[in-house]
């Protein structure tokens, strides 16, 4: 008998017999036959292995078994996050629930944070249903968001296409194969029959994103209990909002409970669970910001007489107790406070004072007085909107002809003659609706009728355009201040072209986005602006949505929208963390007498809507447009209309001050100090990121050279493919995709389609955040290098080397994994001396990044060295599961108390009933409702008491000898 390795399963067999090209083998207790070829057959002599040879299989074990402490996502999305929005990201992942409550300011880009969230989750965990719930009104801007930044195209569907889509799941779910990327809005969400047949499924999403949290923070309301079901089938979940608290704490609470309902399920105890967090806050920020001890303890002394802080007794004495404080005390002081923190692992902060610079806005109203023939006409549109107004859906009046008129006069008469020889109004024609409509809205006879005197009023203007006249003028005036990069809105498509024909006529450098233009299309004409290839961007703000434009500081808005929010997501546009100037200059036009200019340009003015960030009025303002009701106010005069701007202006304000003091309460209980400072060290490490991009590189180029195809090396370390040669290459990819019943077949299949329509290809090892669509970005565990890897498979590896740090010893490299609630596994390195004593444990790419080729020559006894090591290990991983035990069980214990409180108090309350009642038959419908409650409680905390089980292993994958 001898001793080998079954190749396809990595796994230590013992051969029996061996048959011809076949082997009998012992494997998993059973007797097998297979394929000699599949076997390798240990041999005593020990054959030692390149340096580059244990790189290779540590990535091949990187990319089939992912690691905890490796970011699979990095630089894969097309931006450069930000410091704090890597935060979010590092707190899902090192926490036990797979949740998130992201509420950050408004304008720091929660978006992106959710964004990074999921593609990690995605190169990670196979997804089969991701989905994503917002309000209408945001569906195409996450839609476009994230086409553009993640490459991931989200399928907007509505109520009857989500109906038919839980149908399909709960028909196919066991035999076709998912990978599914939807949007819905709260909505369809809360509608009565998707509520019902979310009841009755088995309708399951891998990843849920909810943003505008706070619109379920109500438990009394449909949109909460549509929240309740979705969230009950999550696996990973992603709440947004800038504002968790709008009335009270049971906002919060509510919010919280949908994210984790076991430890959140107490209102009660949530509240004694979160009362001690201000002094612990503080506490913390006077450890950090260096108070002298004395004054430390003062406010200790000062905290003691307050309740619910007997959890906080332990550290309390340990500083009452301390002669002076050091280093090391404030550590662990801190990390003693940290871990009486209950609500922070589940929630992020991020302020916009403790992220960066905020830059002032310069606001100018430029308003247009208009001849008397563009009076006229504009008069004439009123009119017609009030004559068309109970023949068209509820709201589209409110939003396109006036706003038609008012954006461009002489665009606004082009589509109106469309519209009376089609009969026809063509929604794609504007791209920044609330709302969903068809693609035509019909009108019916008597209206189009009603446009021939429109259209003859309009034809008495001819060819003066006051507004562009105006504007021209604001032109001039930037160009004689040397200003000359800028970008100039509208919501109207047929305005965008109008503009782009004028200015182009007056000799002006122009280029135009919209929601029509493809993403490279975008992303080619930004790039163009960038450069300076032309000075005037024309853009809506689904065209510019998730483009990032800190290099320009000048937004005019040609007309105003009726949402305030569109007002902050153009100006967001330029006004970004990064942004080169000093001053932003925002320029809004509006026709005097306009609705715009009566209504929107004066209350927007009155707010400072256009100098200040929107921040806690986001919430209340996304509703302005329908608290209005434009239909109602036409016909007033303005005195009447200034009385009811003043009315919205005081009940704004009152809003806005009500939630800012509710805000600072949450402040004083949230605590985004939280310092994952070893753990981002971890997951950024440049030496890490280095060697597994270094590794990806030399898997691809070995890859063509085994291949016979031949590529050119860039100056920048970027690999370039002629067409030629790239058709060649796709042709070997094809041949060796996944299993076509699999995901990562259609993630194969969509990154080689993509390519295939390529004339020459660049490859990247660094980013993902180019410029150029035709830069493929090379990471870890891409498609390509998925299959270029098939097949392979990782090995214990021999082999000598030398070591900057360490000599005359030897490493052994291993994989720890630990099954718990949330499972980790990593890759470390035992460093040995010569006597097999334990010298150190270390990262193993910080060990290898040290490390040179060794003579291979040499001998080692690699039993001997294995068994030493395993000790050393085993040691190593026990200490490591008590910490994890001890992490994880302070918050099975918090769902515990939590859970026994809800069921006491339940309880209890059928107990007083019980007490009540003298019939002997509901007597004993009690005893049984009281027996149901305790089974019900006794099940939930066996299950929570299961879920403290720790299970580790190890697995040894290199033995070196240190020269």
């Amino acid at each position: 008998m001898q001793k080998g390795i079954y190749l396809p399963t990595n796994q230590n067999t013992i051969i029996l017999n061996e048959l011809g090209n076949y082997c009998e083998i012992l494997l998993d207790g059973e007797y097998k036959t297979v394929s000699r070829e599949d076997i390798e057959v240990h041999t005593k002599q020990t054959i030692f292995s390149s340096l580059e040879t244990l790189k290779e299989n540590i990535f091949l074990n990187c990319i089939k078994n992912p690691l905890s402490d490796i970011l699979y996502s990095y630089n894969t999305n097309r931006l450069t996050p930000e410091p704090h929005q890597y935060k979010p990201l590092i707190k899902f992942l090192y926490s036990d629930n797979n949740r998130i409550l992201i509420a950050d300011e408004v304008g720091l880009g929660k978006t992106i944070e959710a964004g990074m969230i999921f593609k990690e989750i995605d190169k990670r965990e196979e997804l089969k249903v991701s989905l994503i719930v917002v309000p209408s009104s945001l569906t195409l801007k996450w839609q476009e968001e994230f086409s553009i930044r993640f490459d991931e195209y989200f399928e907007i569907k509505k109520t009857n296409q989500f109906l038919y889509f839980i149908d399909e799941f709960d028909t196919h779910s066991s035999t076709k194969f998912r990978n599914e990327k939807i949007i819905i809005s709260y909505h369809t969400l809360r509608d009565v029959r998707v509520m019902e047949k979310l009841k009755n499924s088995f309708f399951e999403v891998d990843f849920l994103i909810m943003d505008e949290a706070h619109a379920m923070r109500n438990a009394n309301t449909s949109t909460f209990e549509g929240g309740q079901l979705i969230t009950s089938v999550a696996e990973h979940i992603v709440f947004l909002t800038a504002t968790p608290v709008q009335n009270s704490l049971d906002d919060l609470f509510s919010i919280l409970s949908l994210l984790d309902e076991d430890y959140f399920k107490d209102y009660g105890y949530f509240l004694k669970m979160i009362r001690p967090n201000g002094t612990i806050h503080k506490l913390i920020a006077m450890i950090r910001n260096n108070y002298s001890l004395e004054e430390i303890k003062q406010y200790i002394e000062e905290s003691l007489y307050k309740a619910s802080l007997e959890r906080l007794e332990s550290v309390f004495g340990r500083i009452l107790g301390l002669a002076q404080i050091t280093n090391k005390d404030k550590v662990e002081l801190i990390d003693m406070l940290m871990k009486e923190d209950h609500l922070s692992f589940i929630i992020n902060r991020s302020k916009k004072k403790d992220v960066g610079r905020s830059i002032p806005r310069n606001a100018t109203s430029v308003i247009v007085e208009i001849t008397e023939e563009e009076q006229a006409y504009y008069d004439a549109v009123i009119e017609f909107v009030k004559f068309i107004y109970p023949h068209v859906p509820q709201g589209f009046i409110t939003i396109m002809p006036e706003r038609m008129a008012s954006s461009s006069m002489l665009a606004s008469l082009q589509s109106f003659k469309a519209f009376k020889s089609s009969g026809k109004l063509f929604v794609k024609d504007f791209d920044d609706l609330e709302e969903y409509y068809d693609d035509i809205v019909n009108i019916e006879n008597e209206a189009v009728k009603y446009l021939d005197s429109v259209i003859a009023t309009g034809e008495l203007i001819g060819e003066n355009d006051s507004k562009f006249l105006k504007f021209e003028e604001v032109l001039k005036d930037l160009h004689s201040q040397k200003i000359k990069q800028m970008i100039v809105f509208s919501f109207f498509k047929k305005t965008l072209d109008y503009l782009e024909e004028k200015l182009l006529d007056l000799g002006y450098k122009v280029g135009k986005i919209h929601g029509d233009f493809s993403v490279e299309e975008r992303f080619g004409i930004i790039k163009a602006f960038k450069k300076g290839d032309f000075d005037i961007l024309l853009s809506s703000e689904v065209g510019s949505e998730g483009l990032d434009m800190q290099f320009c500081n000048v937004v005019i808005n040609y007309d105003l929208p009726w949402n305030p929010m569109r007002v902050e997501q153009r100006i967001g546009r330029i006004d970004r963390i990064g942004q080169k100037f000093d001053k932003l200059h925002i320029f809004n036009l509006c026709i005097v007498g306009s609705i715009e200019d009566r209504i929107y340009n004066r209350l927007y003015s009155k707010l400072g809507i256009f100098e200040n960030s929107i921040g806690e009025l986001e919430p209340i303002l996304g509703e302005l447009e329908k608290q209005l009701n434009i239909s109602e106010l036409i016909d007033l005069s303005q005195e009447e209309i200034d009385a009811k701007i003043h009315l919205t202006q005081l009940a704004l304000q009152r809003q806005e001050l009500e939630i800012r003091e509710q805000n600072s309460e949450v402040e004083k209980l949230l605590n985004d100090d939280i310092n994952y400072k070893a753990e981002e060290d971890m997951l950024l490490s440049p030496v890490k990121i280095n060697s597994l991009q270094s590794q990806s590189k030399r898997v691809f180029v070995h890859f063509l050279e085994e291949h016979g195809i031949n590529y050119m090396e860039l100056k920048e370390g970027s690999i370039k493919l002629s067409f030629e040669n790239l058709k060649k290459l796709i042709t070997l990819l094809k041949a060796n995709m996944s299993d076509k019943r699999t995901i990562q077949y259609r993630e194969e299949q969509k990154i080689l389609k993509k390519i295939y329509r390529y004339k020459e290809l660049k490859i990247s090892f660094t980013t993902n955040n180019n410029d150029a669509f035709q830069t493929l970005y090379l990471y870890l565990n891409h498609p390509i290098i998925s299959i270029m890897t098939k097949g392979k498979s990782h090995k214990i590896v021999y082999s000598i080397v030398s070591n900057k740090r360490y000599n005359e010893g030897y490493a052994v490299v291993y994989r720890a994994d630990f099954k718990q609630l949330k499972p980790k596994s990593m890759i470390r390195t035992i460093i040995l001396d010569k006597d097999l004593s334990l010298v150190d444990e270390v990262d193993y790419f910080e060990f290898i990044s040290a490390c040179d080729e060794g003579d291979l020559q040499s001998s080692m006894d690699v039993e001997k060295v294995k068994s030493a090591g395993s000790a050393f290990i085993i040691r190593s991983i026990e200490k490591q599961k008590a910490i994890e035990s001890m992490n994880q069980n302070r918050q099975i214990e918090i769902k515990i108390n939590s859970i026994s409180n809800y069921f006491q108090k339940q309880i209890a309350k059928v107990e007083r009933l019980k007490q009540k009642v003298l019939q002997e038959d509901v007597m004993r419908m009690r005893i049984a409702e009281i027996e149901n409650l305790k089974l019900q409680r006794d099940k939930k905390m066996a299950e929570l008491e299961k879920q403290k089980e720790i299970r580790s292993s190890f697995e040894i994958l290199g033995i070196l000898g240190i020269e």
